[in-house]
């Protein structure tokens, strides 16, 4: 029986195999070739892990100051 973890990725899948079906059908009909802009290229490429990356450091944080202890030391004891 498939979890509801499994169905929400399932569901995600799914969708971004309609998009790239969508996108490549359009992509054949397309009249001509869109002109390569070097500036467009680059900012497609870097944008999006940049974005991720700037996700991910922005949730983490620092480690507590002075006398407090970590989660990782509470369980070791």
């Amino acid at each position: 029986m498939p979890t509801s973890r499994s169905l929400a990725v399932l569901r995600v899948w799914s969708l971004g195999l309609a998009l790239s079906a969508l996108l490549a059908a359009a992509g054949e009909r397309w009249p001509e070739p869109l002109p390569i802009r070097p500036a467009l290229v680059w900012a497609l490429v870097l944008l999006p892990p940049l974005a991720m990356v700037l996700v991910l450091v922005a949730g983490w944080g620092l480690p507590p100051q002075g006398g407090e202890s970590s989660d990782t030391d509470r369980e070791s004891s």
